[in-house]
């Protein structure tokens, strides 16, 4: 089938059929979805046609399609739809992102320019893995946005790029949404079928929405590289996640035990902590749940009395929100020393629904204001209560099944309720026997799946755990480098320092604490999920004559298993094994990707699994915020354990894409929007009609009830009193470059970002004006332009000519700052304001007069200059615009060129032969001022601008060897460090060492990315317009503060507090930073001179408010001080600059040396 596909479509090209859109893209989802979707088209060819032949062929069809398609009318309007169709198509075609071509542009690119990127020449990235439950949305759309226009820049500054794309299976999401299209088309569950039935279902389902899927990436111009795709339920990824799985079992990091579990009863599954949301419910209130026939009203507290078994009149009163479970309860909890129950202690009471005798037991942990004071305890369906029971020997009682109903035959007026029903049952029955009190309102917290609006219950069962053991979760967490003193100084005095190759800089920074805080709180990962869908856990259960036993055994296969059990068992006949069928958790086989998509486990070093290459498997991780913990942290945790490495060094984390009014988008909502609705527009009656069908699929339940009707109906006049609001005439077309202009315009970096389909259209109109630019360049190129090199030109330059030329500099050098300070905002914004302010409002207005005298030859070689000029410069713009627009960039680089090939070669009749091999932008160098020598030229703007910040840099260096004392032999030993997110200071380097004296060790050029990796240094920012003060006895460091702080920000801001440069989001485009990195041999010197310095005075860091430093015993300083707190004092030093003490300090020394 794969085969006669392949040659339909290349039978089609040499036909010269090969330009049908629709056919093509729809075989090219049908091939990218089989069996060899890992082979490139060209390959593909190759082996189904007749090898060299049949892909010259294929080579010259595309060729004829190009030409064809560049000779075509080049309107007054940007053809946004068929152009972006068009190469979306061709670059598939062509195999512009497979591996092969990808390696000869780097070559190529690489013998020309000499660019290589820190610590090696490939960027890899891994795009996240849409889940099949459906359609990409705005967040996917924001994803590629972002990581298309990395991987596009690192294409053309001469990497080799490998941006994988894959699929997940999405576990718990997808058997929901497989669930539902069940009942809602045969009236059946996933009880009514077999388990092969079922996956054969989802199998179905996986099928249509991955192609979807391709689809909308492709309309988004995702330039992933297709022969490097994964589905996380391929052979490869099962392959890995059984043998991380026997690995970690074997290790016993993975274990079986009975724990209280959050489980789902409408799902029959357990969940993990962080697949949980908290509700917030403040007194009563009513809420729909999945599986019950009307809402349940929660935010009630029920008090009634427990009689005490003696026989005496004496009863203890308790309070719950749980009714329900009263038969499951075991015992009463007080605390010891509450005296109103303190005489109950030891005493029994009686269940008033089972009838059992319960203790009365004392534990600090109850809260003796708290409702009663007296808690009932119930362990099997609550994990407070399991622990307590541990700690008191209590037993534990399960008394409701997976389905959420009471399973206890012993009392069939209560067996087989369902557990919202029971409540009202066991009410009843309390009311019966005089026991009740009474209720009350009651604000609490409810946990809630969010996939399905279940409301979650604590249950003890047998689950499957990873063990978050402490080395490991250290490790973890350690990677990104905690600092709890004044950020001033990078050390971390109370843990051993790590490895500065293991350090994970987080974008922005702000997460770094979040990240701390969540590993301290890590509990062991419950990982075992009781669904149909995933991968079945390879864990087998040993049978010996029959009789299960309590002993399992972790293998890749059936018959592996069951050697290992008759090895260890030789002495029974009688031995099978049988395997768990619970599947794992979505999130562990996705936490594998960095490893499995880089080929582990089958690399393997002196017999231990390995990775074949020496850096990091990812250079960056890329995604959103909200799976910081489900995703990232997770795959650190993993790739730790089991490779003892990073799987990236850096992530960059992005905002929620929320409604017009900043509301999350939602399908229960019903203001999803689909990406390709805005590409193509959608009018406002198939919108409406679309969001109904998306909302209804957000309602996860199978059966239908009048609430459930109503809250659909209510839900859709809202949504359609919102939509008509919002898109009155529905949503044009803007396409996908207007689209990703956008959404990259967008402070991305915070945690919500609205959207604005205005601004979408504004962004379409910034299409059409650079569509209308270029068309004015054509009208005016005819067969007396002549292509010369500006440099040549230089004499003859006008001053406008030179100031676009000096703008464009400034433009570009901002565009790549973007790229390497990941605020990719500020290049759009940047590249916008030069192409609309400078290069059409201001250049093309005075030069159009010049276009248009051709009276004499002075007149024709100006005309010819400003071609010239207008030339370069456009070029230039599309090539620093083209990660963020593809389309557009590559259809009028395109045109410009085909343009400039007919009038150069306008007597060849044959011109359209002279292409012999597809060329893209994407193949061009990205414009960089440090390597364009015309760039290089007339960037006199940003001279001044480097010059005025080398100078800053300069006098703080000055400054801190001069009030810190730093000695000439120190100084030959330190190791200096500029930080900054623009890589062509690096070009001022020798400069900077120059200026400061030969004595310094190096001077070194890092991003503030990975500033945090210098955690023993010492830091201080540079302000642009800084003023150093030297004055005696004052402000020591005389800095001001920087320009880019808003008027309503604190002007005593501390420009030391360099670990919350994102604070608050605030852009810190233009940051820079000095670190002086010293060794342990020169902070031991410093440590005595220090001491000596400042007599009888140590660090008290007890945050009691105080100034920090109090007066100590000498011989008990002299032993505090190691290297860790050493670095504490001379920290606080530095905080307390501006103190009484600092300021009699600086007086009494100089003092000393006037003396």
């Amino acid at each position: 089938m794969f085969a006669a596909n392949i040659g339909q479509l290349y039978a089609g090209a040499a036909a010269g059929s090969c330009g049908s859109g629709h056919q093509y893209r729809r075989l090219l989802l049908l091939w990218s979805s089989s069996s060899m979707s890992r082979m490139n088209t060209v390959a593909a060819a190759v082996a189904v046609g007749s090898g060299v032949g049949q892909q010259q062929q294929h080579r010259h069809c595309c060729r004829q399609e190009l030409d064809d398609y560049l000779r075509s009318d080049f309107g007054r309007k940007h053809p946004q739809q068929r152009c972006e169709q068009f190469w979306s198509q061709y670059w598939q075609k062509t195999g512009l992102f497979g591996d092969t071509d990808r390696q000869h542009r780097r070559r190529r690119r690489s013998q020309k320019t000499g660019q290589t990127i820190g610590g090696g020449d490939c960027f890899k990235l891994l795009l996240p893995p849409p889940n099949i439950t459906g359609s990409l949305h705005l967040g996917h759309a924001l994803t590629v946005a972002i990581e298309d226009a990395l991987c596009r820049y690192h294409r053309m500054t001469g990497h080799t790029v490998q941006w994988i794309p894959g699929l997940d299976h999405a576990g718990i999401a997808t058997q929901i949404m497989v669930e539902k299209h069940l009942w809602t088309k045969y009236g059946k569950t996933r009880h009514d079928l077999t388990r092969d039935q079922f996956l054969g279902e989802v199998d179905q389902w996986k099928t249509q929405r991955s192609a979807e899927i391709r689809e909308q990436l492709l309309r988004l111009g995702a330039s992933l590289d297709y022969t490097q795709e994964y589905y996380t339920l391929s052979p490869e990824m099962s392959a890995a996640v059984t043998e991380a799985f026997v690995q970690l079992f074997n290790r016993q990091q993975i274990y079986r035990s009975t724990k209280a579990v959050n489980w789902s009863y409408y799902m029959r599954s357990t969940l993990s902590d962080i697949e949980v949301d908290v509700k917030h419910i403040d007194g009563p209130t009513e809420l729909t749940v999945p599986g019950y026939h009307k809402p349940v009203v929660l935010g009630v507290m029920h008090r009634f009395n427990y009689p005490l078994e003696d026989n005496s009149n004496d009863v203890i009163p308790v309070a719950t929100t749980r009714l329900e479970t009263v038969i499951g309860d075991v015992a009463i909890a007080v605390h010891p020393d509450d005296k109103r129950y303190s005489h109950m202690i030891g005493r029994m009471v009686i269940n008033p629904i089972s009838g059992r005798r319960m203790p009365i037991v004392a534990d600090q942990s109850v809260v003796q204001t708290f409702g009663t004071g007296a808690v009932k305890i119930t362990p099997g369906h609550s994990r407070f209560d399991h622990e307590l029971a541990e700690r008191h020997r209590l037993p534990v009682l399960l008394v409701f099944d997976q389905t959420g109903r009471l399973d206890c035959p012993e009392l069939p007026e209560f067996h087989g309720l369902h557990r919202f029903s029971a409540k009202d049952a066991i009410k009843s029955a309390l009311i019966a026997k005089g026991l009740y009190l009474d209720q009350s309102d009651h604000s609490h917290s409810v946990p809630v799946c969010p996939k399905t609006g279940d409301l979650i219950e604590h249950r003890c069962v047998p689950q499957w755990f990873l063990r978050c053991q402490q080395s490991t979760v250290d490790r973890a967490r350690l990677a990104i480098v905690e600092d709890d003193l004044n950020p001033s100084v990078h050390c971390c005095p109370t843990v051993p320092y790590l490895d500065p190759d293991k350090h994970l800089s987080l974008v922005p920074p702000n997460y770094r604490f979040v990240w701390r805080e969540w590993f301290n709180r890590l509990e062991d990962w419950c990982i075992s999920r009781q669904i149909y869908w995933g991968h079945q856990i390879p864990a087998y259960n040993v049978i010996i004559d029959g009789q299960l036993t309590d002993e399992w055994i972790a293998a890749k296969s059936y018959s592996e298993a069951l050697l290992i059990a008759e090895h260890r068992h030789p002495d029974h006949t009688i031995i099978t094994v049988r395997q768990d069928p619970d599947v794992l958790d979505t999130w562990f086989s996705s936490s594998l990707l960095p490893l499995s998509v880089n080929g582990w486990p089958t690399a393997t070093v002196n017999g231990k699994q390995q990775l074949d290459t020496q850096s990091s498997p990812l250079s960056l991780m890329e995604t959103g915020y909200d799976i910081l913990f489900f995703w990232v942290a997770r795959m650190v945790q993993l790739s730790l354990e089991l490779t003892d490495r990073l799987p990236f060094n850096r992530v960059l984390l992005h905002a929620m894409v929320g409604d017009s009014d900043g509301k999350k988008m939602s399908k229960s909502w019903g203001n999803v929007i689909d990406p390709i609705d805005i590409i193509d527009g959608i009018s406002l009656k198939e919108l409406i009609r679309k969001n109904e069908k998306i909302r209804e699929s957000g309602f996860t339940t199978t059966t239908t009830t009048d609430t459930t009707t109503t809250t659909l109906a209510k839900s859709g006049q809202h949504t359609k009193h919102k939509l008509a609001k919002q898109f009155p005439s529905g949503i044009v077309s803007c396409g996908a470059d207007a689209l990703r202009w956008h959404l990259l315009r967008t402070n991305y970096k915070s945690e919500n970002v609205s959207f604005d389909l205005k601004k979408v259209v504004k962004s379409r109109n910034f299409t059409n004006k650079m569509h209308q630019t270029v068309r004015f360049l054509f009208n005016n190129l005819d067969n007396r332009f002549v292509r010369l090199d500006i440099l040549d030109l230089t004499d003859h330059l006008s001053p406008d000519d030179r100031q676009i030329l000096s703008q464009l500099a400034e433009t570009v050098r901002t565009a790549n700052q973007a790229f390497e300070s990941y605020d990719l905002r500020e290049g759009v914004a940047a590249l916008e304001h030069f192409w609309h302010n400078k290069l059409c409002d201001i250049y093309l207005e005075r030069v159009k007069h010049v276009l248009k005298n051709t009276d004499d030859d002075d007149d024709l070689r100006t005309r010819n200059t400003v071609l010239n000029v207008l030339v370069y410069t456009i070029n230039t713009g599309l090539r620093a615009l083209h990660p963020f627009m593809p389309f557009i960039t590559e259809n009028l680089w395109q045109h410009i060129n085909h343009r400039l090939l007919t009038i150069t070669t306008a007597a060849d009749d044959n011109n359209h032969n002279l292409r012999q091999e597809f060329s893209s932008i994407c193949d061009e160098d990205y414009p960089d001022i440090t390597v364009d020598p015309v760039l290089r030229q007339y960037q006199s703007v940003v001279n001044d601008r480097d010059m005025h910040l080398v100078g800053a840099i300069i006098e703080k260096i000055r400054w801190f060897t001069k009030y810190f004392e730093i000695t000439d032999d120190i100084l030959s030993t330190t190791r200096i460090s500029i930080a900054t997110y623009d890589k062509h200071l690096q070009n001022y380097r020798q400069l900077i060492q120059s200026a400061i004296g030969n004595d310094v060790d190096s001077v070194d050029m890092v991003s503030i990315h990975d500033i945090h990796r210098y955690y023993r240094s010492f830091c201080f920012k540079v302000c642009r317009n800084e003023v150093i003060a030297d004055t005696d006895g004052g402000n020591i460091d005389g800095n001001n503060v920087d320009n880019d702080v808003d008027d309503d920000e604190d002007d005593d801001t501390n420009e030391y507090n360099i670990l919350d440069i994102d604070k608050n989001n605030r852009n810190h485009f233009n940051d820079c930073y000095v670190l002086f990195s010293f060794s342990d041999e020169v902070m031991s010197k410093l440590s005595n001179e220090l001491i000596a310095d400042v007599s009888g005075v140590a660090v008290d860091d007890d945050g009691n408010g105080n100034d920090g430093i109090e007066a100590i015993d000498g011989q008990k300083r002299k032993e505090m001080f190691d290297m860790p707190t050493l670095i504490r004092f001379v920290n606080l030093l530095f905080k307390h600059r501006n103190s009484r003490f600092h300021q009699n300090y600086w007086k009494t020394k100089s003092m000393r040396e006037s003396d």
